[in-house]
């Protein structure tokens, strides 16, 4: 499991619900309002479980909390959001005043993860993109939620969807390439997926994958259901491909407006555009799954082909091209999150960094998509809707996709050793880490030290060919290359801090004490994380 700061953050006094001051003190004095505002002891009265800092204290002393009667370890009189998920009473005690009784309750949200495909940061205004159209949709999502600034995905489409359905990274399912239809294998079924572990609640959530697979073979075409979730509508692959490959006459011109439809396993060629199929499937999800439910919905926009949508202006360049597809992606955004409750959890990321045919500045080709640099792994994410608390903020947290794993079982008010339990599992290790507490404060420190990904080929993580990895803190990026033709492996070292591109590389230019420490440090905690995926207990 990745190392956790689990730093503990109180909220500021009034978080929440609970107003920092009572204003109803009576004024019984005859000579005008000359009462002194009081602050509520513990708060906040309304607690979100996983999403608020718990608080007890008057008068510079500090209270000490019980939950169910059991003493809770708090510092300062403060208990982390972390350790509320699982609820309970709370009861906060200070010397000299009555006890105060609090019951976080559950989020009360379904939750809808949108997934784009190939969409980089330097495409989208709301993440400091330059080159893009303007998207509406996504500004709209952002400035009602949170932009976390350093998120990171791996560099490859599989690779991300397994870590957002199983929390776990790649080295554990097995996924680190593309997944394809006619070789390799699907995604162990072994895998406890987000559509599975949410049916673990104490009030079981409905799940769905809507949209874009990509990891199973042609002859699995049930395989999201297989792995737990409800209902799954879409496409086992990308447009271009088809499920048999000996079929005769294989289709003709495939892509967006012509491709195979996958709806629980049944295959057809359809006709229509994907994007605003993708959109109707969705809404009927949401409006026939039992409530609670989690939805994802994973869109091919703006995945190669790259198709021009009904009515776009004929391109000059593949830029332009692009530029028409995001368009287009961004209004189906925005019809899919019109047809939604407005007390709907929205999360929206893409899966990794722009296609090196037309990346843009600060990024090239070679700093894309399928590479460890920023441009293939740090992507546009967000999370939108009730339970944020700074609308528009940005978190400077260390996040990655697979923590929307955890997001949603916090949501459900489950953890992942409770889901294992539940569902008669073997114990595995998860790398997921829920966000809900930054929606209530962007500002606390990160609740991790680091963040990881990889690549690797074949999809056989014990027995690879090429394996690249890296890693980073608050400021230090260590990569690490690998492949049989090597005799050892290759590092590099960047000081990144908040920069969004790599600069110049540390290791062969003197580096100094500081940096020499962080690469120690890190180097320490990939040999942890590579130990932990060897003794992996889930076949794969």
């Amino acid at each position: 499991m990745v190392a956790l700061s689990l730093l503990l953050a109180c909220a500021p006094r009034g978080t929440g619900t609970v107003p920092e001051t009572d204003a109803s003190t009576d004024d019984t004095s005859g000579g005008g309002d000359t009462s002194v505002p009081t602050r509520p002891l513990a708060g906040p009265t309304d607690a979100v479980r996983g999403l608020d800092d718990l608080w007890c204290d008057t008068d510079g002393v500090a209270g000490s909390w019980t939950r169910d009667g059991v003493p809770v370890p708090s510092e300062g009189g403060g208990i982390s959001a972390l350790d509320t998920r699982a609820g309970g009473v709370f009861v906060c005690t200070v010397p000299g005043h009555d006890p105060v009784t609090l019951e976080p309750r559950l989020a009360g949200t379904n939750l809808l993860i949108v997934l784009v495909d190939d969409v980089g940061r330097e495409q989208v205004a709301a993440f400091g993109g330059t080159h893009g159209p303007p998207t509406p949709a996504i500004d709209g999502l952002a400035a009602r939620g949170i932009r976390f600034s350093r998120a990171w995905t791996p560099p490859l489409c599989s690779p991300t969807r397994a870590t957002l359905a199983t929390g776990r990274h790649p080295s554990r399912t097995g996924i680190g390439d593309l997944v394809l239809l006619h070789a390799g294998s699907s995604m162990s079924s072994e895998e406890v997926t987000l559509g599975a572990a949410l049916h673990a609640a104490d009030t079981p959530w409905s799940t769905a994958w809507i949209g874009k697979w990509h990891l199973n073979r042609g002859d699995e075409p049930d395989h999201p259901l297989r792995l737990g979730f409800d209902r799954f509508v879409g496409t086992s692959a990308n447009l271009d491909t088809i499920s048999d490959p000996v079929a005769t006459p294989r289709p003709d011109g495939l892509g967006y407006a012509r491709w195979e439809r996958n709806d629980g396993g049944n295959l057809s060629i359809v006709e229509g555009w994907v994007t605003d199929r993708t959109v109707e499937d969705a809404l009927s999800a949401a409006r026939t799954l039992p409530e609670p439910w989690a939805i994802v919905v994973a869109f091919h926009g703006v995945h190669k082909p790259w198709d021009l949508p009904p009515g776009a202006p004929v391109p000059a360049d593949d830029y332009e091209r692009v530029d028409e597809m995001l368009v287009d992606l961004d209004r189906a955004i925005g019809d899919l999150v019109a047809g939604l409750d407005e007390d709907t959890t929205i999360a929206l990321l893409s899966d990794n960094g722009s296609a090196g045919e037309v990346a843009e500045e600060p990024y090239a080709q070679l700093q894309a998509k399928g590479s460890l640099q920023e441009g293939g792994i740090r992507v546009p994410m967000l999370i939108a809707g009730p339970l944020v608390r700074e609308p528009g903020a940005i978190s400077r947290g260390l996040v990655q996709s697979a923590d929307l794993y955890d997001t949603a079982l916090a949501m459900a008010g489950l953890d992942a050793a409770t889901v294992d339990e539940r569902l008669g599992v073997v114990p595995r290790e998860r790398d997921s880490v829920s966000l809900l507490p930054y929606l209530s404060d962007p500002d606390r420190p990160s609740l991790r030290d680091t963040v990881f990904t990889e690549r690797f080929w074949p999809n056989e993580p014990l027995r690879p060919w090429i394996r690249w990895v890296t890693i980073r803190d608050d400021r230090y990026k260590l990569v690490r290359t690998w492949s049989v033709a090597s005799a050892e492996p290759g590092w590099l070292l960047f000081d990144l801090g908040d920069d969004v591109t790599e600069g110049q590389e540390l290791l062969s230019n003197q580096p100094d004490a500081s940096a020499l420490a962080a690469q120690e440090r890190l180097t320490a905690e990939l040999e942890r994380l590579d130990a932990s995926f060897a003794a992996d207990p889930v076949g794969r």
